[in-house]
């Protein structure tokens, strides 16, 4: 993720996550993990979020792959924010802006037809 997240990363984009917790729970069974900023490099944490995104895998790869608007995930509960709800929405709106051009071509198509494929 570091890798992919490179540019905003440097850029200061994930500084609101310093020192903060972001659970994400892939509802359906899949692992659920909680991310924090430390030396402006997202790292695997221990801690409880204080905000936590749940939903199942499709809708994160809905978000990821741009094939959903993520209001509309949002608004149909296919995907909630509980907690901190300023830091949830905060990550939401990230997610949405990330600028995926400089991503490997590879990552960006697997990405939209495994968001395609789960329409």
């Amino acid at each position: 993720m570091n890798r992919l997240l490179a540019e905003p990363l440097a850029a200061g984009e994930f500084e609101p996550l310093q020192g903060r917790h972001l659970t994400l729970d892939l509802a359906d069974g899949a692992p659920r993990f909680t991310v924090t900023l430390q030396a402006n490099r997202l790292r695997l944490s221990e801690r409880p979020g204080e905000a936590c995104i749940r939903g199942g895998w499709r809708e994160f790869l809905q978000l990821l792959g741009r094939e959903q608007d993520p209001d509309t995930l949002f608004f149909q509960r296919r995907l909630l924010v509980e907690g901190d709800t300023e830091l949830g929405l905060w990550v939401k709106n990230l997610l949405d802006g990330l600028d995926q051009s400089g991503w490997p071509g590879p990552v960006r198509e697997g990405l939209r037809l495994l968001a395609y494929a789960t329409r």
